[in-house]
């Protein structure tokens, strides 16, 4: 192995992952940053975003893991998805074909790897397998992407629609190109939400609460609150 010190950028919710102080362990010069892409930065190229099977199939039910997918693939021309762990079918009820399509998309669709390890040693180990591969194979030097891109316009909508109740992507993407604007979802009575493909009673009903019920949360401002 080169004797060159070989350098990573570890985010600084990794600290307790056990991943560096094997790093560090292997020789591997590590600097913990608040990382707005990735977990691990092992060149201007590569990033990794670590998930723990259980973090995983958790985010299968969560808009979070496309917005990490679409942040990688605009920030780092490399990037890859790290699942650490030893069983991702049946530690929870979640059907094997739901594991699958997501795997799927991820490398299929979004055109990123995806590597698995038994545990924090093992990620260590590709980790700075690959890093020595980018610093020294291809002397590719390291740096910190300070910020992420800003969204354009068309994310944003996206963002806000995704976030109501029971829609995905896919549906927020039909909603807006049925109505044109978020505006118009927001306006939309449930009649009309139903003649969107795929929305029925029980969604358009949804929907229509959450721009329509009163707000009951609590009064920051109140004494006690």
């Amino acid at each position: 192995m080169p004797m060159n010190i070989v350098k990573v950028i570890a985010d600084l919710h990794e600290r307790e992952s056990g991943v560096i102080e094997h790093l560090e362990a292997r020789g591997a010069e590590i600097t913990v940053e608040a990382l707005p892409v990735g977990d691990y930065i092992l060149s201007e190229r590569v990033a990794v975003e670590r998930k723990t099977v259980p973090d995983f199939l958790a985010s299968l039910t969560k808009k979070r893991l496309y917005r990490q997918l679409d942040a990688l693939k605009e920030n780092f021309a490399l990037p890859v998805i790290l699942i650490e762990g030893r069983e991702l079918y049946g530690i929870r009820k979640i059907h094997p074909d739901v594991i699958r399509s997501t795997l799927a998309l991820i490398v299929v669709n979004y055109c990123i790897p995806v590597i698995f390890t038994q545990d924090s040693r093992d990620t260590a180990g590709f980790l700075y397998a690959a890093a020595c591969q980018e610093q020294m194979g291809r002397k590719q030097k390291i740096s910190l992407r300070g910020e992420k891109k800003p969204m354009l316009l068309e994310e944003r909508q996206r963002y806000l629609v995704e976030s109501l109740p029971h829609i995905g992507p896919e549906l927020a993407e039909r909603l807006l190109r049925h109505f044109g604007s978020v505006d118009r979802i927001v306006r939309a009575t449930e009649e009309e939400l139903k003649a969107v493909p795929r929305i029925g009673v029980k969604k358009a009903r949804e929907i229509r609460k959450v721009f329509t019920g009163l707000f009951s949360g609590p009064d920051p401002g109140a004494p006690g609150g």
